[in-house]
């Protein structure tokens, strides 16, 4: 075994701490890069988060190497340091070394250290960020859902309201006291309940995106803004349909039938005035066949020759009815 002279020991702890040195360098560059870029990006962007994971895993793929190298360096350090020649020739040179080499060593250390923390919290921040992306993605086809379910009721309800308003005008024409209370039913029971409450869930689904938006990626944000803009869109034009609709119900629920002139049917029946209270309580029953009924009570009371559907026929004509 050859045995190097104290000049090739120390040249060769020179050459293995500029190896060292090189990859220590390179190492420290590509942390230091890769942690700046996971620092000043801050946006919220899923490729962003996963490219700087990626530089990250990348840069600390050179700490081996570089911790490597820095053992070669510490032994031939240390072989030089327990060689006196060497270390009488220069002892200066060689402790200043093997100290550099810790200050390298640590330095690699707490910087892979500091990217392998990143490492994780950049993985739970994109792990929860592609959850929150996930229901961000449901909440906007369950509001899409909402306003196709609400389009649907929505064309029913219209044209249900316009026939239960049409029959409740003709009832009130034609004084139809029952026919105007079975429109007034229709109307309860068509299903507004179920609109309005659609829109109220479609409302808690809309807060909950508003809240999220400043959260969620950037990439899920984008994708989705159009529909979403349409469901807003749409959800606004459903509330007015419902405020109309609610409108509508209302004046079909004012509609009242106007007082009947009991003075005109008086005379259109030549009936005597004292009979004014008997006449009123006849023409006041909800249904034809009750007035029918009533009035020929009248006419027996009053020895009319009228039948109580002539006195009706006669009134309708008259438009007294």
């Amino acid at each position: 075994m050859t045995v190097k002279e104290p000049n090739q020991l120390f040249e060769q702890m020179q050459f293995d701490c500029d190896v060292a040195s090189t990859s220590v360098q390179t190492a420290v560059e590509e942390l230091n890069k890769a942690i700046a870029f996971i620092q000043s990006n801050k946006t919220r962007s899923e490729a962003a988060i996963g490219d700087g994971i990626t530089e990250l895993n990348s840069a600390r793929e050179l700490v081996p190497d570089a911790i490597e190298k820095l053992g070669v360096a510490r032994g031939s350090a240390k072989i030089a340091a327990y060689n006196p020649p060497a270390v009488k020739a220069h002892k200066d040179e060689i402790v200043e070394k093997i100290k550099q080499i810790a200050t390298w060593e640590k330095q690699v250390l707490k910087l892979d250290t500091a990217a392998a923390a990143l490492v994780e919290s950049r993985f739970a921040a994109q792990d929860k960020l592609w959850d929150l992306s996930k229901e961000y993605s449901g909440w906007v086809k369950a509001g899409t859902k909402i306003i196709t379910d609400l389009a649907s009721d929505q064309a029913g309800v219209r044209t249900g309201l316009d026939a239960i308003h049409a029959k409740a005008l003709k009832c009130v024409e034609m004084r139809n006291a029952a026919g105007l209370s079975l429109a007034n039913d229709d109307a309860n029971e068509l299903p507004l309940k179920r609109f309005e409450d659609g829109l109220t869930k479609l409302d808690a689904l809309l807060k909950k995106l508003d809240e999220a938006s400043t959260k969620v990626g950037e990439e899920t944000r984008l994708e989705l803004r159009i529909e979403l803009s349409n469901v807003r869109v749409r959800r606004d034009g459903l509330a007015e349909s419902l405020a109309q609709f609610k409108a509508r119900k209302q004046a079909i629920k004012a509609l009242k039938l106007a007082p009947i002139d009991i003075g005109k049917a008086l005379t259109t029946l030549n009936i005597p005035s004292q009979h004014k209270a008997a006449l009123a309580k006849a023409l006041a029953a909800l249904t034809d066949p009750l007035r029918i009924k009533a009035l020929d009570e009248l006419a027996k009371q009053t020895k009319s020759q009228w039948t109580g559907k002539a006195m009706l026929i006669t009134l309708q004509r008259a438009r007294v009815l």
